[in-house]
């Protein structure tokens, strides 16, 4: 099973393009600090949801005590609200984004290895 946490804030983390972050990275100068991110902030939920879908998995929401009993040390990783800018980069480098956006991604190939059939967690 994956899991969300049930909060009032909405924990978010930035999608970024891995190829894209190489490339565009590569441009800039020795000690240079960029963020190649395209979305500023993805819901954790939508993450979970588009890792249980490629798992197989159902998701459910958990509180934070129950989030820290089930994710053990990633708990706190998880409650992170991680919003980020690339505006700065955008800027800089002249650079936009482009391809598919993180739960997108997550859905094509290379993330998952379906299996046949839904996996029961114990």
């Amino acid at each position: 099973m994956t899991s969300t946490l049930r909060r009032r804030e909405r924990p978010g983390w930035p999608g970024e393009r891995r190829r894209e972050q190489a490339v565009e990275i590569s441009r800039a100068g020795a000690g240079a600090t960029y963020h190649a991110v395209a979305e500023e902030g993805v819901p954790f939920r939508q993450i979970a949801e588009a890792v249980g879908r490629g798992l197989r998995l159902p998701v459910a929401s958990r509180t934070i005590e129950q989030a820290a009993a089930h994710f053990g040390w990633f708990a706190h990783f998880a409650s992170m609200d991680v919003p980020t800018s690339s505006a700065r980069t955008r800027r800089a480098l002249g650079w936009s984004p482009s391809g598919p956006d993180l739960a997108s991604d997550l859905t094509g190939p290379g993330y998952f290895a379906a299996p046949k059939e839904a996996v029961t967690p114990p």
